[in-house]
């Protein structure tokens, strides 16, 4: 994977399956790439690193043994600035993947959003530390607020920002559901059934009960989002069961689906 700092100066290279992120010195005037700048080591396989709007640091979701941490490296010299680990505020499965963390920033409050398990940590960008005034303590509960009880939602590909807004979906054991949560507070701003219920629009594409038995149709894959326009692209997988669906008959919107919705609401 490969990637360009916004600033233009650093050529960061990550290799899938060894130890270690390197940065490589671009020359501004002529583009000529210089000698590796430096290696860090994120003590597991590094996947899907991000940067900083100004170039400035390297965040990074590292699969390793027990977890799915999360580092800060500065793109100058390589060292590591802090690492967070979910595994120490959180019991049971971190989950198999995380494609990558979520930045925002709005004056000197900059955060960064990471899934672990069925949680969403909002982090201070500066420190790794989890920032208090987010949910409970830093984090949320992806389940809580989609049905009762709450299902598993996980995310193994992070959300969208759209203004103040964190947009996702997830892998569920009940029925797909887009949200989009206050990126200060967590509060959940709005929620899109992807199995209607009923007076929602789709819900006579399904036998009349079925938002209470099916599953699935969820958004795992990651969004899109058309920031001009204010439109969040949304694509589905199928309802459960994957392989038979003679029990759900009709044209079961919203799986299979490719779906554009209003970010704002």
């Amino acid at each position: 994977e490969l990637e360009v700092s916004r600033d233009g100066r650093f050529l960061r290279c990550s290799n899938r399956g060894h130890d270690s992120v390197v940065t490589y010195a671009i020359d501004p005037a002529s583009g000529r790439l210089c000698t590796a700048g430096w290696t860090a080591t994120g003590g597991a396989e590094p996947r899907f690193v991000g940067s900083d709007p100004a170039g400035r640091f390297f965040y990074a979701a590292n699969q390793n043994s027990h977890s799915i941490v999360v580092f800060a490296i500065d793109a100058a010299n390589g060292k590591q600035k802090w690492v967070f680990d979910p595994a120490a505020h959180q019991t049971g499965a971190i989950g198999r993947r995380q494609r990558g963390v979520v930045y925002w920033a709005s004056g000197d409050d900059r955060r960064i959003f990471t899934g672990a398990g069925t949680y969403l940590y909002a982090l201070d960008a500066a420190t790794g530390k989890l920032i208090p005034s987010f949910g409970a303590n830093g984090r949320i509960h992806l389940g809580e607020g989609v049905a009762d009880p709450a299902p598993v939602v996980q995310i193994n590909t992070p959300g969208v920002i759209y203004k103040d807004m964190y947009i996702v979906g997830g892998q569920t054991n009940g029925p797909g559901t887009i949200r989009a949560y206050d990126v200060r507070m967590g509060k959940m701003r709005w929620m899109f059934r992807l199995i209607p219920r009923p007076g929602e629009t789709g819900y006579e594409t399904w036998p009349p009960e079925a938002y209470k038995t099916a599953g699935g149709a969820s958004n795992w894959s990651g969004l899109s989002l058309d920031e001009r326009r204010g439109i969040v692209y949304v694509p589905t997988e199928s309802a459960l069961p994957d392989f038979w669906g003679g029990d759900r008959a009709g044209a079961n919107l919203f799986a299979n689906s490719l779906v554009a919705l209003d970010a704002a609401t």
